[in-house]
C-alpha cells in the first residue's frame, strides 16, 4: 500500500512540476513553440478526462495529503488551484499554437462537449459546433451567438433545422426554435422557414 501511495504522490508531483514549467514557458517567457502549447493542452485535457473517473476512497490512502493531491489531479481542482475544465477551456480559446486535432483525438470519447466545440470551431467545422451547442449542450444562447459569429443567414436556418429535425427518438426543440425566430427572424428567408416547418405545401398551393 505504501509503495502504491508513494507512486501516486510522485506521479502527481511530476505532472504538477511539468505543467507549471510549461505554463511558465508559455505565459512568462511568451513561448510560441507549438510543441509546448500542445503538450500543455494535452496535460489539461487529460486531467479533465480523469475528473470523470472514480475517485480513490480516502480510507485506502495512508498519507493524509495524498487524497488532496490525487483529487486535485483528477480534476475537481486543477493542478494550478483552478478548476481544470475552466483552465482547459480558457487555454483552448486563447491559444492558436497548439494542435487542435491532437487534443480532439484525446478527448473524442469523453463527455467534454464544450471543449470539443471549441476545437471544432478552430478546425472550421461549423455544423459540428452547432450540433454540440444546440443539441448536446442545449445552449440556445451560445448556438445563436455562434451563428452571429459565422455571419451568414444560412447559419440561422441550419440551426432552425436542427431544432425541428427530431433524431434518436427526441422531440423537436420547439421552444428553442421559437426563440430563434423571435431573436433572428429578420435574418431568415420566410419561404425557407415555412419549408423547414413543413408548411411549404400550403404556400405553394395558393
Amino acid at each position: 500500500m505504501f509503495s502504491c501511495t508513494k507512486h501516486l504522490v510522485l506521479h502527481s508531483l511530476k505532472k504538477r512540476v511539468g505543467g507549471e514549467y510549461l505554463l511558465w514557458l508559455i505565459e512568462d517567457q511568451d513561448s510560441d513553440d507549438p510543441q509546448f502549447h500542445t503538450s500543455y493542452a494535452l496535460l489539461l485535457a487529460n486531467s479533465a478526462i480523469q475528473s470523470y473517473a472514480t475517485e480513490v476512497p480516502s480510507e485506502s490512502l495512508e498519507a493524509g495529503n495524498v487524497e488532496e493531491i490525487c483529487n486535485s489531479d483528477s480534476g475537481r481542482n486543477s493542478i494550478f488551484n483552478t478548476p481544470v475544465r475552466e483552465r482547459l477551456q480558457i487555454f483552448l480559446q486563447s491559444s492558436d499554437l497548439f494542435d487542435p486535432e491532437e487534443v480532439l483525438y484525446l478527448i473524442e470519447g469523453s463527455e467534454l462537449w464544450l471543449e470539443k466545440a471549441i476545437l471544432y470551431r478552430k478546425l472550421g467545422q461549423e455544423t459540428l459546433v452547432l450540433q454540440i451547442l444546440a443539441l448536446k449542450l442545449e445552449d440556445s444562447e451560445a448556438a445563436e451567438q455562434y451563428c452571429a459569429e459565422i455571419g451568414r443567414p444560412d447559419a440561422y436556418l441550419q440551426l432552425l433545422e436542427m431544432y425541428l429535425d427530431a433524431k434518436d427518438g427526441k422531440e423537436p426543440m420547439l421552444t428553442a426554435a421559437v426563440r430563434l425566430l423571435h431573436n433572428h427572424g429578420e435574418s431568415l428567408d420566410p419561404l425557407q422557414v415555412l419549408e423547414g416547418v413543413g408548411e411549404n405545401e400550403g404556400v405553394k398551393g395558393q
